[in-house]
């Protein structure tokens, strides 16, 4: 175990205005004029050597915080935290960085200051430059530089100390596309060499993607830790909930219903569907079936293939503006493309009580080798600016299906996808 939390606890005291605080300390009769605010509640967990952890959560969650009491920026309120090894630490942006300073000089300076012995970056100094690729600014006062060429410089860095845990805190997130891909790339190298990473990020498919475990924090307590795809879906799962009660909150509901609905019986029903993303109250599904080319049933296709994907389903009510959408995520569960009705139609569908509908997705499986999850979801919407679009039902993983190269095919993407190819000869 390289990283150990016991009930973390911090805790910011609020006030009203500014003399409130000499009121307090002054105050004969100890009256207390602050309210505590739980930025982090008594969270534990442990981190093994060589583990990728993402943190994930929405803004407010306590992430950042957490993430300086690990590194000792800040100190907890009450709780213990150990941490056995180098550590180095995206966390503010040029944070360490003297502003009149050059690039150059505050590589040395922030070094100094994490204790790496000057002749070790001094042997590391080019590999750090190059990493960084900002050319001559890097003996310009890092005042002048843009926020992309401060996360080139403090990435590249921190990367380059061969530190035992590297804690990135958003940081990718401002670099241009092509540095980001870089920084991914070596973060996978050192991932292999047996670094440990924590990671915060507001994309949850890049956390997929780098991390074997992750941890779900809301409002400063810890909610779930364990395997990075189900942290996942519970964050995903969440985050509907509340973007559907702000939906819910932001308008009259009544406005959601069509005047053919019924409308009395369908409002409650509505808000139990959208708090327990379950749709089972108010759509009976009678099949979710994956189909081949020649209508057979099947969960497994060849690279090239067109596949079917048909949902039978029957409205126990009379409803409208419903559309239906599937959703393809490979085994990491990275979510890789989909469509719905409604963004493919431009029109939603009307649902009369008893009457059964098949709604069939077609797409050709231009994807490499592999398995993958079809995920399903009922919205009820409106505007194409989806300010009223209210998730009913979701089913992570409504259907498995499993893709199987082509003989003689060289796809070494996710994706499959036509390009035209002309040469010209330049006289």
């Amino acid at each position: 175990t390289i990283i150990q939390l016991h009930n973390i606890t911090k805790i910011y005291n609020l006030y009203q205005k500014p003399i409130d605080r000499l009121k307090e300390v002054f105050s004969p009769s100890h009256k207390i004029y602050h309210t505590p605010f739980y930025a982090l509640k008594d969270i534990s967990f442990y981190v093994e050597k060589g583990s990728t952890v993402g943190i994930i959560g929405r803004n407010g969650s306590g992430k950042s915080t957490l993430l300086k009491i690990i590194t000792g920026v800040l100190t907890p309120t009450s709780g213990s935290v150990q941490v056995d090894g180098r550590v180095a630490a995206l966390l503010e942006l040029g944070a360490g960085f003297d502003p009149e300073k050059t690039g150059l000089e505050n590589i040395y300076f922030s070094a100094s200051i994490m204790g790496i012995p000057r002749d070790e970056i001094e042997r590391k100094i080019d590999d750090i430059v190059a990493f960084a690729d900002i050319g001559d600014f890097i003996n310009q006062p890092v005042k002048s530089y843009s926020s992309g060429m401060f996360a080139r410089v403090a990435f590249s860095l921190n990367v380059h100390i061969d530190p035992d845990i590297l804690i990135i805190d958003e940081a990718l997130s401002v670099g241009d596309a092509f540095f980001q891909h870089k920084c991914i790339r070596k973060i996978k190298e050192m991932k292999e060499r047996g670094v440990t990473l924590l990671f915060v990020s507001h994309s949850i498919e890049s956390v997929i993607e780098l991390c074997d475990k992750a941890i779900l924090l809301e409002n400063g307590c810890l909610v779930m830790q364990g395997d990075t795809k189900t942290v996942a879906k519970e964050y995903y799962k969440r985050s509907f909930h509340q973007e559907n009660a702000m939906t819910l909150n932001s308008q009259d509901t009544k406005s959601l219903l069509e005047t053919k609905e019924d409308s009395d019986l369908l409002l409650p029903l509505i808000e139990e569907a959208v708090k327990n993303l379950n749709a089972s109250n108010i759509f009976k599904i009678h099949s979710f079936e994956t189909l081949n080319q020649n209508g057979d049933k099947t969960d497994t296709f060849i690279e090239g293939d067109y596949a079917f994907v048909a949902v039978t389903l029957e409205s126990l009510y009379n409803i409208g503006n419903i559309s239906l959408a599937i959703e393809l995520k490979d085994a990491g569960g990275l979510l890789l493309t989909g469509e719905s009705v409604f963004n493919k139609t431009g029109k939603s569908i009307f649902f009369q009580k008893g009457v059964k509908k098949k709604i069939v997705f077609k797409f050709k499986v231009n994807l490499i080798a592999g398995q993958y999850a079809i995920r399903f979801r009922i919205n009820k919407i409106k505007n194409w600016d989806r300010s009223d679009n209210l998730l009913l039902h979701l089913d992570e993983e409504a259907a498995i299906i499993n893709v199987a190269q082509q003989p003689n095919s060289f796809l070494w993407f996710k994706f499959r996808h036509d390009f035209d190819i002309e040469i010209f000869d330049m006289v």
